[in-house]
């Protein structure tokens, strides 16, 4: 038998498992990664806004959630143009994300990755400043399939949900059950193979 084919098998199976691991750990984060774009929330620069993002892996209820939303006078469907709006799309360069975190603007674009559990469903708070009356909020991406806002008291509101949603950026547990098992019927079968002198 050649000498050292232990080492050789052994190098052998580790890979194998190890490759099948890192195949559907890269599927699976693509869709993990999300940015979020923020445009015209006033002059952050001098007075930076910090929205309270919580998420939830189900759908919720869009009930009292509208986009294009106003409030006060002075509301036009031209008035979006220039006013604030917000964007959640899939893809970007991340910091970490575990289903909660305080995202202050500026800056306008904040990329994140998500290492929490799949995400249905994303909420922003943020102080109601009167300077918005009138304005047009409007939401939009590729992440969730529909979005809106509402004003509880001097909290502005905002949800997206529906849709793909965001990916863990790991495989969950099942997951990794399903990978090991077929990396031990591999090893299993190759164990099996006649061995040569």
């Amino acid at each position: 038998m050649r000498k050292y084919s232990w080492i050789w098998k052994s190098v052998w199976r580790i890979s194998f498992v190890m490759l099948l691991m890192v195949v559907s750990s890269s599927a699976v984060r693509a869709d993990s990664l999300f940015h979020m774009t923020f445009g015209l929330w006033g002059d952050t620069a001098a007075d930076p806004r910090t929205f309270h993002v919580t998420s939830t892996s189900g759908t919720e209820s869009m009930e009292g959630f509208s986009n294009f939303f106003c409030t006060g006078e002075g509301c036009s469907s031209f008035a979006f143009l220039g006013d604030p709006t917000l964007d959640i799309s899939l893809g970007g360069d991340p910091a970490f994300f575990n289903g909660v975190a305080d995202v202050t603007i500026p800056p306008d674009i904040q990329d994140f990755i998500n290492i929490g559990p799949h995400i249905g469903s994303m909420d922003l708070s943020t102080p109601f400043n009167p300077i918005f009356n009138g304005d047009l909020f409007v939401c939009s991406g590729n992440a969730f399939s529909t979005c809106g806002f509402k004003l509880d008291g001097a909290t502005l509101l905002i949800r997206f949900t529906g849709g793909p949603g965001i990916d863990a950026a790991v495989p969950e547990p099942a997951s990794w059950v399903l990978l090991l098992t077929a990396g031990a019927v591999g090893l299993w079968r190759f164990s099996r193979r006649p061995k040569s002198c």
